[in-house]
């Protein structure tokens, strides 16, 4: 066999594992950029109120579609981003230990420990996967795949209990988790109640971190 065959086979190769490694990325991009017009047009993109909440764009699969949190997930917090079709349970986690974090992350959303709950003053951070391993358990591991797909003005939100609170997005920031703890930090301020956003990026590692800030409106 020729060394350009060799080549050539060792590209397909390559790149039929990189499909399969991020099969939940490429199959969300694909949703979304299916239903972008449904989602940009849809009036839950337009309008606030608790018809906001319920509806979701994104069909059943690596995206859930419900429209309350699981009793499983011991939290009344529900998180749904409309202008990008997602829709999931925040699951409160006591634990920072990253291995016990990665486990829960299986349930939905997570509330870093720590951090404020959603509407008190501070800034409440929330982690979710990006992207997973095809044989990675659990329906959210690339619940924040579009995450930077948000822009500023973009408004989503929380229900806690009965109570709805709306988020608009101000600001992003791609940063990394082992040099820029000053920048976060900064990054994390807030004079009011704000939420951050925060996944791995780019899509399919674990190199840097993105972080989308939202103010309580």
């Amino acid at each position: 066999m020729s060394k350009k065959k060799i080549t050539i086979y060792s590209l397909l190769v390559f790149v039929a594992l990189l499909s399969v490694l991020n099969f939940r990325f490429i199959s969300t991009q694909a949703k979304f950029f299916s239903l972008e017009k449904e989602i940009a047009e849809h009036p839950a993109r337009q309008e606030l109120g608790a018809y906001f909440l319920p509806i979701v764009i994104a069909d059943t699969g690596s995206i859930p579609r419900k429209s309350s949190a699981p009793a499983s997930t011991n939290s009344n917090l529900y998180l749904n981003l409309p202008s990008i079709g997602i829709s999931a349970p925040i699951v409160l986690e006591t634990s920072k230990d990253p291995n016990v974090i990665y486990k829960t992350l299986e349930r939905g959303v997570v509330h870093f420990a720590g951090t404020p709950m959603p509407g008190e003053a501070g800034t409440s951070i929330i982690l979710g996967h990006s992207s997973a391993y095809p044989w990675y358990q659990g329906k959210y591991g690339s619940v924040f795949a579009l995450l930077n797909k948000l822009s500023v003005g973009d408004i989503f939100q929380i229900q806690t209990g009965g109570k709805i609170l709306s988020y608009k997005v101000t600001d992003s920031l791609i940063f990394s988790p082992f040099s820029d703890q000053d920048t976060l930090a900064k990054f994390e301020q807030s004079d009011g109640s704000s939420v951050l956003l925060v996944s791995c990026w780019p899509v399919g590692t674990n190199y840097k971190r993105l972080a989308v800030k939202a103010e309580l409106i």
